[in-house]
């Protein structure tokens, strides 16, 4: 048995804001099953060119978040991606 539905009807913008006792750039750590001390919550935006972030650590930005396993590394690339490399055991 197949349904199809389709709804339309005015488009709604949500309003999304920062609580006003966090800042992207303040440092902040959390934690993770399975990982023995904190992990470092980084803002992309806060990181410059060629800055190093070591893991465990984790990039947040507006859309995604990205996880740095501990034994990698970060670098933020004059193109504004990530380079992760993992380092040698």
């Amino acid at each position: 048995m197949t349904i199809r539905l389709r709804l339309r009807g005015p488009a709604i913008s949500p309003e999304l804001s920062t609580p006003a006792d966090v800042s992207a750039d303040a440092p902040r750590s959390v934690i993770m099953y399975g990982i023995e001390e904190p992990v470092k919550v980084c803002a992309r935006d806060s990181l410059g060119i060629d800055d190093v972030l070591q893991g465990p650590a984790l990039i947040t930005e507006t859309v995604s978040t990205t996880w740095l396993a501990p034994g990698w590394q970060a670098i933020r690339h004059e193109s504004g991606g990530l380079l992760l490399k993992r380092l040698e055991q």
